[in-house]
């Protein structure tokens, strides 16, 4: 249908097989090409403002636009204040931050893709997961540097229901590494869980015995 606002049935019927293909797979990229600077640049944009004479051109013209400063700038403006806008975290989760004893929650995606850039883990992927509070993420960081990264469950509600209790389910340090490898990373988080009587559900707080630390 977005092809036929520029070409009409008798244009259309007049091509071959192929070409009608060919012109047919360039709108449609066409149309998601629009669609896409206009989710960058908002409705404010002007569609018209590329001119179509041929779909090659129109489809090659709106390529060009797509890689512009104009929306790299737009883009990565975009990109920025949607990885800083804050996860709705609920007050229970927020509690357990120490931050006297370095333990801290992430609270947005740009925190996550530092962690996970930081230490060389997947985290950075986890922003829908924590945005649906699926998951909660907390993480250790002393003197400017990522220590350790805690994923949490939430595994029911509180005794007086006004919050969650949680599992800690991954315990990692660089590169994938259990917490229980490093002893004094080990009793730091054995100690925070303890304290916010988190359970343990992980391996990754487990000796190489398979001995449990807890």
């Amino acid at each position: 249908q977005y092809w036929k606002t520029f070409r009409d049935d008798k244009f259309l019927s007049k091509l071959n097989n192929e070409e009608l293909n060919r012109r047919y797979l360039l709108m449609r990229d066409s149309l998601r090409l629009v669609n896409s600077i206009k989710q960058i640049l908002g409705d404010d944009w002007d569609v018209s403002s590329v001119p179509f004479r041929t779909e090659d051109q129109y489809h090659n013209d709106l390529i060009k636009l797509s890689n512009s400063d104009l929306v790299r700038e737009a883009r990565d403006k975009k990109d920025k204040e949607f990885a800083n806008k804050a996860f709705k975290i609920e007050d229970s989760a927020l509690k357990l931050e120490e931050t006297d004893n370095d333990i801290l929650i992430a609270k947005n995606r740009a925190t996550l893709t530092n962690i996970g850039t930081a230490m060389g883990i997947c985290v950075g992927g986890y922003g829908d997961v924590v945005e649906s509070g699926s998951s909660r993420i907390a993480y250790i960081k002393t003197n400017g540097e990522y220590i350790a990264c805690l994923e949490l469950k939430k595994r029911g509600k509180t005794a007086d229901k006004k919050g969650y209790k949680y599992a800690l389910v991954q315990s990692k340090l660089k590169y994938n590494k259990h917490v229980v490898t490093n002893e004094e990373v080990y009793a730091k988080v054995l100690a925070w869980c303890e304290r916010h009587n988190i359970e343990i559900d992980t391996c990754d707080m487990i000796d190489k015995n398979e001995r449990a630390y807890y």
